[in-house]
């Protein structure tokens, strides 16, 4: 049901042709032969204006895996799916949502979607938001949302939340824990059932929520069912002029969770303190980590982060962050990470410098073959773009990670530069990777190149070049890209976007 539910919203703009391609008042067929794909476009532009506010239809083929994404909103409807396709394999997630703020039913949502309460130790991402609880679309269709219905009700500075979902997940393993959100083909199949009511009261400066959670995981051996769970989080963020001061506290059984934000921010300066606490805790099925630098669900973690505007053209960056294991995790150590940077800006350029230094620990969580390297890792990173003319610009970045001490071609390097030009039609952009490294390499501190991005491990360099091109036609935008990577001789990855509003 939910496959074809997700197909049929992709396929939405090729109905709305069908529908309307023939009809008089929108088709003129004796327009002039010269004004033909003129024709076509305010043609198009004219069949989806007329029914939707929004939309968006994006197909990607990377890694063997083909995706579909599409998002439509009409007036306060809006419909999102997702489908992807990897050997054989199809994965889906759909979602249907109302949203009217004037309404006392703020909004309600019907099928896959999120829930982010506060800083994600009950539920949700771990990042903060001007809401302390809200629903959301779901993701990648290769991951597990919650799947039922969401409501929101609202009265004044009064709002009360309700989410219900029940789904039948599957697992590699037999369920002893915390089951993985990546949807799977494993022979252990488990019913899933969440639930939470949240209530909220906010004020201009202040803001108080609750949320009692509960979830249960019931499989066809009554052995292998995992135990119920109730929680209870409590939430405030109160702002005022340069202060700002968040809180999370979360109660599950024996254990309990906390995470505090204090953050002062100025016109000359931005200083925020975080602590994160875990103690005994036991972590929900869709809740963010406590902490950044372990996947521990015990002891503390705190960090001081300090951007500083130094002149009209130069900022500097500061930020140290820690990590003390529990009492009970007396095989863990310490963590921590130093982090250093300038920028250089003017008109037309600018220089950004970034210094990192990291434990070894942080990264064998995550991949055991840093277990050789040196127990602590230097990285230094440096970008710099600048406006060639009004229509041009180009930047390039570079990255150097020392791991290894005595073999130096084990450390990892990558480098990019991109040219791109455009006017207030089109944009066309090029861009040229290479990358060397033993292990996976993580790419995600630069602001121009490709996102966060995951390079596998290779034992001499690998050049990719990246054509992507964007034209826009009144409200309607059509983006274009291909990745071809030299060493394989071979198109990696390929995407295709239709968008307007």
């Amino acid at each position: 049901m939910k496959r074809a539910l997700v197909l049929i919203l992709a396929l939405i703009p090729c109905l709305f042709y069908a529908q309307f391609a023939v009809s008089d008042s929108i088709f003129s067929p004796s327009s002039p032969a010269e004004d033909t794909a003129t024709r076509y476009y305010d043609l198009l532009q004219k069949l989806l204006d007329q029914e939707l506010d929004s939309y968006q239809l994006r197909g990607t083929y990377s890694s063997d895996t083909y995706k579909l994404k599409s998002a439509i909103r009409y007036a306060n409807l809006r419909i999102n799916g997702s489908f992807s396709l990897k050997d054989g394999d199809t994965r889906e997630n759909a979602s249907l949502s109302y949203r009217n703020s004037k309404s006392w039913l703020r909004e309600f949502r019907l099928i896959n979607y999120g829930v982010d309460f506060a800083r994600g130790l009950m539920i949700g991402s771990s990042g903060y938001s001007n809401e302390l609880m809200r629903f959301n679309n779901p993701g990648d269709a290769a991951y597990y949302y919650l799947s039922g219905l969401a409501v929101e009700l609202e009265s004044r500075n009064l709002k009360a939340d309700l989410f219900i979902s029940r789904q039948d997940r599957r697992s590699l393993n037999a369920p002893t824990g915390r089951l993985s959100r990546t949807k799977n083909n494993g022979l252990y199949s488990l019913r899933e059932e969440i639930g939470g009511i949240g209530l909220s009261y906010e004020t201009r400066h202040l803001k108080l929520a609750s949320l009692y959670y509960h979830q249960d995981y019931i499989s066809d051996g009554a052995d292998d069912s995992l135990p119920a769970m109730d929680a209870l989080s409590l939430a405030s963020d109160w702002q005022k002029g340069r202060h700002q001061l968040a809180l999370e506290a979360a109660l599950i059984g024996d254990g309990n969770a906390q995470k505090l934000l204090w953050r002062v921010k100025d016109r000359k300066y931005d200083h925020s303190f975080q602590l994160s606490r875990g103690d005994r805790y036991q972590r929900p099925a869709y809740a963010a980590l406590p902490h950044q630098l372990s996947g521990s669900t015990n002891g503390l973690e705190w960090s001081q982060d300090l951007d500083l505007v130094l002149s009209r053209m130069f900022t500097a960056s500061v930020a140290y962050q820690s990590y003390i294991p529990g009492s009970h995790l007396e095989l863990d150590k310490a963590l921590s990470v130093y982090k250093l940077g300038i920028a250089y800006r003017d008109s037309l350029n600018t220089v950004r410098l970034l210094l990192r230094s990291l434990d070894r620990a942080i990264l064998t969580a995550a991949d055991s073959s840093y277990v050789s390297t040196k127990p602590r890792h230097q990285r230094i990173s440096l970008e710099l773009s600048r406006e060639i003319n009004a229509n041009l610009d180009a930047a390039v970045y570079f990255r150097y990670q020392l791991e290894e001490r005595s073999v130096y071609e084990n450390n990892a390097s990558y480098w990019s530069a991109r040219i791109k030009w455009h006017n207030d039609l089109m944009s066309v952009q090029g861009a040229l990777q290479s990358w060397q490294t033993t292990r996976e390499l993580l790419i995600g501190e630069t602001s121009f190149s490709f996102g966060e991005i995951t390079l596998e491990p290779v034992n001499s360099d690998r050049l990719r070049f990246t054509l992507s091109a964007d034209y826009k036609i009144k409200k309607l935008k059509l983006g274009l890209g291909a990745t071809y990577s030299f060493f394989d001789q071979k198109l990696v990855s390929i995407y295709v976007n239709l968008s307007g509003s």
